[in-house]
């Protein structure tokens, strides 16, 4: 490239607004969202047909490893965090907002669950198209061309039939879905906990979000520059406070040490 092309090359602005690019992505959000209410009920029904045509609503709601069963299949091969393809739209916390009412638990035990139910539907309600336009959207993706590129699975896709108990536990925790010892919860549940509190306590230690890049200085990148706004913080609390503080973080340290001891072991 001559000097003269690169002088004459016209400098663009890309701080400008994108209303045209920004009306196009708005067309497109919409129709992601009205695919995943037409899709993921039908997911499901046929998914129920498949394996368990004669069951009611209601025995299913008994089967409580059978739904977690049929949820899991759908979130796993159709979210965008972990799913069948990489060109999966939908997500871990919209998928379970359509599915149908067969598959929802009545029993919700816990305050933050029952809450968790109702922001859904409150959502659902606010979001939802029509019967008329769900039928439109299935009959339009039911026509489309077989020229049409479908993505390729990144795995083999194993093939599933209806399990008794022993297998069903046996396939929850092959999925990491199964209860871990006296804990109550899942394997994916807890390493959730585990990921989530960490970058949570990151955070508030050193006002960064946890680093996951192999090349990072932790020191020069966050533990010095966040040591100000530690000692400010310590500051203001009282005698009490900062004596609590200083013990939690003393048998975290300890505690955490320990673990990290019991990791290196595992992973040789």
């Amino acid at each position: 490239m001559t000097m003269k092309t690169i002088q004459n090359e016209k400098e663009i602005n890309t701080d400008k607004p994108t209303r045209h690019y920004d009306a196009i992505a708005t067309n497109v959000r919409k129709l992601l969202s009205a695919s995943c209410q037409t899709f993921i009920p039908q997911l499901c029904d046929a998914l129920r047909q498949d394996w368990a045509p004669e069951l009611s609503d209601e025995q299913i709601r008994r089967q409580l490893k059978f739904q977690k069963l049929i949820r899991s299949k759908i979130v796993s091969e159709w979210s965008k965090e972990g799913g069948h393809s990489e060109d999966n739209i939908w997500s871990d916390k919209t998928i379970p907002i359509w599915f149908p009412n067969w598959l929802r638990n009545p029993l919700q035990e816990e305050v933050g669950a029952k809450n968790l139910v109702r922001a859904n539907e409150a959502l659902a309600k606010k979001i939802a198209i029509s019967k008329m336009q769900k039928t439109a959207l299935d009959k339009f993706a039911t026509s489309l061309p077989k020229t049409v590129i479908i993505p390729e699975p990144k795995q083999p896709q194993e093939k599933y039939t209806p399990l008794d108990d022993e297998e069903l536990d046996k396939e929850l925790h092959s999925m990491q879905m199964g209860k871990f010892g006296e804990t109550g919860q899942s394997l994916r549940e807890l390493y959730g906990d585990i990921t989530h509190h960490s970058d949570g306590l990151f955070k508030v230690l050193t006002q960064k979000d946890m680093p996951y890049a192999d090349n990072v200085d932790l020191i020069v990148d966050f533990i010095k520059p966040s040591r100000e706004y530690w000692k400010s913080l310590m500051l203001e609390f009282d005698e009490t406070k900062r004596t609590r503080v200083h013990n939690e973080l003393s048998f975290l340290t300890e505690l955490i040490e320990d673990r990290l001891e019991i990791l290196s072991h595992v992973m040789e």
